[in-house]
């Protein structure tokens, strides 16, 4: 079922272009490769050319995505670890926030590998309150990367309205595309992205999806864009962002655009733990 609602909503986005493949005949082979910046922890390569699918970490979980490669030497950026990043905030506000480029202080965090093809980074909020477990998971039959989150109330006291967000800008960074340009559409549990010239849609049969899969929402579930602009602000600032994108604007929506998905988990009590599932799918 989830897949099937994923499928047609992606579907019934990109109607006017063709669709690179979605899904592979068989598992293919994957390697690790060394990273080629020093905030990446570990990255990932299988296929070549259209089936290309390159996915990294970084040392505080930030993720990556190079997928195709549609020149044959450049594989098309569609999420950068730079701009990519989650929160997790409650009544009290925000506990922790990683942006990528930039971060509220955090505790401590480590990086472990549960198999070859998974990560785990755990996270302790600087206020001593939260726990973040985050396990990513490349799925080798389909084109996307699942992150598993586990947020768990280590403080002494009840947390009310707990809330947790995984958000990241469109790059579509590649051969002949506009950095950061993109029509943008919503669901109530996806977001959906093309890359866009500055005239309009680019034809080029490729984008990106965020989803909370259909497992996972037995809580409640936000989607929302915002312009990239506001990525760039000061750090306090941007990581309050997320409770003041309602309403939401009119959908489709083009330009630089951050997408924001988040689950309401509500009332966590000392030592109680919620998990959750983040979908970053090629489409």
């Amino acid at each position: 079922m989830r897949r099937a609602l994923l499928v047609l909503a992606a579907l019934a986005f990109v109607a006017p272009f063709p669709c690179f493949p979605q899904e592979q005949d068989a598992p293919l082979p994957v390697t690790i490769v060394e990273p080629d910046h020093p905030d990446l922890a570990r990255c990932w390569i299988s296929g070549a050319g259209p089936k290309y699918f390159q996915w990294c970490i970084s040392v505080h979980g930030n993720l990556q995505i190079k997928s195709p490669d549609i020149a044959g030497a450049y594989p098309v950026a569609l999420v950068s670890n730079f701009d990519e990043g989650y929160v997790v905030s409650s009544s009290q506000g925000v506990h922790g926030c990683d942006a990528g480029r930039n971060e509220q202080p955090w505790g401590a965090v480590s990086v472990t590998y549960p198999s070859a093809t998974s990560a785990l980074v755990t996270r302790t909020t600087a206020d001593g309150k939260v726990k973040l477990d985050m396990k990513y998971t490349r799925d080798l039959n389909e084109y996307d990367v699942t992150i598993q989150t586990t947020v768990t109330n280590i403080s002494g006291s009840q947390l009310t309205d707990v809330q947790v967000v995984r958000y990241a800008r469109m790059f579509f960074s590649g051969p002949g595309l506009p950095d950061g340009y993109a029509r943008v559409d919503r669901g109530d549990i996806s977001l959906w992205a093309r890359p866009l010239s500055r005239s309009g849609p680019d034809s080029r049969p490729f984008g990106v999806s965020l989803s909370a899969p259909s497992v996972s929402t037995a809580y409640p579930v936000h989607t929302a864009t915002d312009p990239y602009s506001w990525f760039l602000e000061a750090i306090p600032d941007w990581c309050n962002r997320w409770p003041t994108l309602f309403p939401f604007d009119e959908y489709p929506v083009d330009g630089d655009r951050v997408l924001w998905l988040g689950y309401v988990l509500g009332q966590l009590n000392p030592g109680q733990r919620k998990t959750v599932k983040f979908v970053y799918r090629r489409q």
